[in-house]
């Protein structure tokens, strides 16, 4: 979106996780449409395994939709808030603090086995039902957040934030799941590049 000028993302859903092979390599297809009448674009993310070559027995059905969404031009900001930290304190006054301790080892037991390199979650707090935590790249991740608008690890571990809000004794059974991943989002926009660190404020809409 940022190379034609549309830096803010309406709207993103996330259909079919990339699984990547033990050995080999996945094929990568990003699609973007033209403009519509108000001026948005489509954009699609598909994937295939490389051995699903081109030639006998091949077939657009061997594209996997990942994702797709919708770009807005610069400055259509939707749905957005203003950039910057929030006011006030850090973390907010009264805000408890919230145990991250042993927060991976739970998460694998439900089925979600984070490796070295994505475990971004440093500290969490709560306050009534806004989530507060930082996240911060392990060691020597930060050679490689200049490569990236946001960096995935980052991004990720701020999601985590919702997990470890959870209670540490709910059940992946039961019906409070310890675990909860988001896999749409609406009214994107990046307000700064490189981080290494990123404060995380989440509120239930």
């Amino acid at each position: 979106g940022g190379h034609l000028g549309y830096e803010s993302v309406d709207e993103i859903t996330l259909h079919t996780p990339l699984v990547l092979p033990e050995h080999g390599a996945v094929h990568l297809q990003l699609t973007v449409g033209a403009p519509d009448a108000s001026g948005a674009r489509s954009v699609h993310v598909h994937s295939r395994d490389e051995d699903a070559a081109e030639g006998e027995g091949w077939s657009d059905a061997a594209w996997v939709r990942n994702a797709s969404g919708v770009l807005r031009p610069s400055g259509e900001h939707v749905g957005t808030t203003e950039g910057g930290e929030p006011a006030g304190s850090w973390p907010p006054a009264n805000a408890v603090p919230v145990r991250v301790e042993g927060l991976y080892e739970r998460m694998a037991e439900a089925g979600v086995d984070y490796g070295p390199a994505f475990q971004a979650l440093h500290t969490v707090w709560r306050l009534g039902d806004e989530i507060y935590a930082e996240v911060r790249l392990p060691a020597g991740g930060d050679a490689d957040a200049a490569r990236f608008g946001l960096h995935p690890v980052l991004l990720d571990g701020a999601l985590q934030a919702l997990s470890a809000a959870q209670s540490p004794e709910a059940a992946p059974d039961s019906g409070d799941p310890a675990i909860r991943m988001p896999f749409a989002w609406a009214g994107m926009h990046l307000w700064a590049t490189g981080a290494t660190t990123l404060r995380v404020r989440i509120s239930p809409a």
